[in-house]
C-alpha cells in the first residue's frame, strides 16, 4: 500500500523473462481493507518490458496493490516499483511552454507525470496518450520542427502533433507521426504572422522512455525559392555557388523530373552559348 500525495502515481510491475507472463496480474484498490473498491486491473504482463499503470493519487488516500499469480505452477518472483511524479507545468494546452522561435531554440523534456489530453483519437493522438505542450507565434517565415527521442527507446510510441486556433478550439495542422529513425523527425510549414501554433509531444505507451529533444526554428524563404526568381549564373566564367535549401518550399504537387511532391529546392539558371 501507499498514501497518495496529489501527484501522479506510477506503478511498474515485472516478472522474470523465463516465466509465463500471462499468469500474472496486479490489481489496485482504494477504500479500506474491510471495504475495498477496485481502481483498476492492470492486467496481464505479456512483454519483457514492465507493465505500467498511472493515476493521480488523492492526497491522504491509501491505495492497495494485490500482486497475484493465476496459476500454481507460475514462477512467483516479481519486481514492483511505485513512484510519484508532479504533473508537468505544461501538461495542458493553456499552460503551453512558449518557445522563442526568433532564435533557433532547443528544449529538452519528459512526458513523465503528464495526463491524457483527449477522450477520442485526435490528430494522431490516442485517447490514452499523455503529453506536454509547447507554443510559438508565427512570423511569416518557414517554421522547422525537429523532434528526437533516445536511441534506446521504442520510437513508434512517440508523436508530435501541431495545432492552430485556440486551446478551446484547436485545429489539427499536422500529425508529424512516429519517429522511426535515429535522425530527428522533421516537419516544416509557413507560420502565419501573429498566429499561435501549439505542439503536443506525446507518448502512446506508458512504458515508453519519456525523454525527448524538440527544436523549433524559423527561416526566411530563399529569394530563389521559385523558378521565376532563379539566380542567374554567369556561365561565361567557371562559376561556383554556395547555398542552402533551408526555408525552401515544395515545387511540384506530383513527382516531376525525379523530384518528389514534398521535395523543396532553390532555382538557378544560365544562358547557353552553344558550348
Amino acid at each position: 500500500s501507499f498514501v497518495g500525495t496529489g501527484k501522479v502515481a506510477r506503478v511498474e510491475y515485472q516478472v522474470p523473462l523465463i516465466s509465463n507472463h500471462s499468469f500474472y496480474n496486479i490489481s489496485i484498490f482504494t477504500g479500506t481493507c474491510d471495504n475495498l473498491f477496485c481502481l483498476g486491473d492492470v492486467g496481464r504482463v505479456f512483454s519483457v518490458q514492465p507493465t505500467v499503470h498511472e493515476f493521480v493519487g488523492e492526497v491522504g488516500a491509501t491505495y492497495y496493490f494485490l500482486v497475484s499469480a493465476k496459476s500454481l505452477d507460475a514462477i512467483s518472483s516479481y519486481n514492483l516499483k511505485i513512484s510519484q511524479y508532479n504533473v508537468p507545468d505544461n501538461n495542458i494546452c493553456n499552460n503551453a511552454t512558449v518557445v522563442d522561435s526568433t532564435l533557433s531554440s532547443t528544449v529538452f523534456g519528459s512526458t513523465i507525470g503528464a495526463l491524457p489530453d483527449f477522450t477520442i483519437e485526435t490528430c494522431g493522438i490516442k485517447s490514452l496518450s499523455r503529453g506536454v505542450w509547447y507554443s510559438f507565434v508565427g512570423t511569416g517565415k518557414v517554421a522547422r520542427v525537429e523532434y528526437q527521442v533516445p536511441l534506446i527507446s521504442n520510437h513508434s510510441f512517440y508523436n508530435i502533433s501541431i495545432f492552430t486556433g485556440t486551446c478551446d478550439n484547436l485545429f489539427c495542422l499536422g500529425d508529424v507521426g512516429r519517429v522511426f529513425s535515429v535522425q530527428p523527425t522533421v516537419h516544416e510549414f509557413v507560420g502565419e504572422v501573429g498566429a499561435t501554433y501549439y505542439f503536443l509531444v506525446s507518448a502512446k505507451s506508458l512504458d515508453a522512455i519519456s525523454s525527448y529533444n524538440l527544436k523549433i526554428s524559423q527561416y526566411n524563404v530563399p529569394d530563389n525559392n521559385i523558378c521565376n526568381n532563379a539566380t542567374v549564373v554567369d556561365s561565361t566564367l567557371s562559376s561556383t555557388v554556395f547555398g542552402s535549401t533551408i526555408g525552401a518550399l515544395p515545387d511540384f504537387t506530383i513527382e516531376t523530373c525525379g523530384i518528389k511532391s514534398l521535395s523543396r529546392g532553390v532555382w538557378y539558371s544560365f544562358v547557353g552559348t552553344g558550348k
